[in-house]
């Protein structure tokens, strides 16, 4: 009875295999060659970069920076910290303060750590915690803030930054229900001290409460002494580099900057692909010149696309960009962007790209990566583009 069956089987498997979709060489003269996919890889080069100013909202940061770094003894980079404390106890207003200190918790250094801070501590006088106040605003002293107010600090081996407010009767004005002097202080480098060297610290948005700025006021009240320590607060910081420091628009090299932030805009003008492929993978791949950037290992880059008027699309990201292979010179970074890419074959417009740091608005680092401008063909921006057409 075992014939009976076996001859059934024989013929089911020869109609599958001879009814597949990738046929062996003699079952393909049976079809039309348009019928079957090829498999494709283009290149497309950037057309033109530039790297722009970006608007860095540092209000919901969880680092403040504070200091100057002259870099190649041409460049400066520039950060000021502002601070207030919300939510002062008034049942403290009516004693007598015999100290007063503001704490802060290092967390970052950018330039010579063998160097200490030089700053000055100023009262702030309007409000700072919306988002119209820029660097810019700080070129008005008198308007903003105050004279520099009576101050000293040090740094212990903790790495805890205390600064003695020696004018208590500003820190306790802060504690009147009936005033609205309290505005926070302002923490700006001084100009005739180091500069060599930015410091950044835990803000009030750290979610490690124990690392927390806090405001220590040590007073007298019906012949009792005590310490009252506050952490309650809001802080952000204001940055900015010299002008000139990198020519964004004319340089051969694409620039992106953490910290200020500058952000980097490839172009790819030649991008012309058919709607009847298919994508199967898209690359952008860049070359960064290490000899002239500043690159924590930790910190990567996004990417994304812009919109049909120009506009960054901020919620199309790429993949992070990371540095591929050994630790050459150029490195590689490279981007998964076949969804973006994939987005223009579909009919979207302006085929543009925008770069930028990871957690921009926690570093100085500095992406240096050869633009669209250099006269080394293969180090140029790229998309490599794996497809499917018929």
């Amino acid at each position: 009875m075992k014939p009976a069956y076996f001859i059934p089987l024989i013929s089911t498997l020869f109609i599958f295999l001879g009814c597949n979709n990738t046929p062996d060489p003699v079952g393909a003269s049976f079809f039309p060659k348009s019928d079957f996919e090829t498999t494709r890889v283009d290149t497309f080069r950037a057309t033109q970069h530039t790297s722009t100013k970006y608007l860095l909202n540092t209000r919901y940061a969880d680092r403040i920076m504070l200091g100057i770094n002259t870099a190649n003894n041409s460049w400066k980079y520039t950060a000021w910290s502002c601070l207030k404390f919300n939510y002062l106890p008034d049942s403290l207003f009516d004693a007598t303060f015999d100290s007063a200190y503001i704490k802060l918790k290092r967390n970052f250094t950018f330039g010579d750590t063998t160097t200490n801070l030089s700053f000055n501590v100023y009262e702030a006088l309007l409000n700072w915690t919306g988002d119209s106040l820029a660097y810019d605003s700080l070129k008005n002293p008198g308007i903003y803030y105050s004279n520099p107010l009576n101050t000293s600090f040090y740094e212990d081996t903790d790495g805890w930054l205390i600064i003695n407010m020696q004018d208590t009767a500003i820190i306790r004005s802060w504690f009147n229900p009936n005033s609205d002097a309290n505005k926070g202080v302002f923490l700006g480098p001084s100009e005739t001290g180091n500069k060599k060297l930015i410091k950044g610290f835990y803000s009030s948005n750290t979610q490690d409460t124990s690392y927390l700025p806090r405001l220590i006021v040590k007073y007298r009240k019906n012949d009792y002494s005590n310490t009252y320590i506050h952490t309650i607060g809001i802080s952000r910081y204001l940055s900015d580099l010299s002008t000139g420091a990198f020519q964004f628009s004319l340089d051969t090299m694409l620039n992106i900057q953490n910290g200020i932030a500058y952000h980097g805009n490839l172009w790819f003008d030649n991008f012309n692909m058919s709607r009847q492929t298919s994508i199967y993978r898209a690359t952008l791949e860049l070359n960064l010149n290490n000899s002239i950037s500043s690159v924590n290992s930790n910190i990567y880059l996004y990417a994304t696309r812009t919109n049909a008027d120009g506009s960054v699309d901020f919620n199309y990201y790429a993949n992070e960009g990371k540095p591929i292979g050994s630790n050459t010179n150029p490195q590689v970074y490279q981007f998964e962007i076949t969804h973006i890419v994939t987005a223009w074959k579909n009919g979207a417009t302006n085929p543009k790209l925008v770069l930028f740091g990871k957690e921009q608005n926690l570093s100085f680092d500095l992406f240096r990566f050869y633009g669209s401008g250099t006269n080394i063909q293969e180090l140029k921006p790229r998309i490599i583009v794996t497809y499917f057409s018929k």
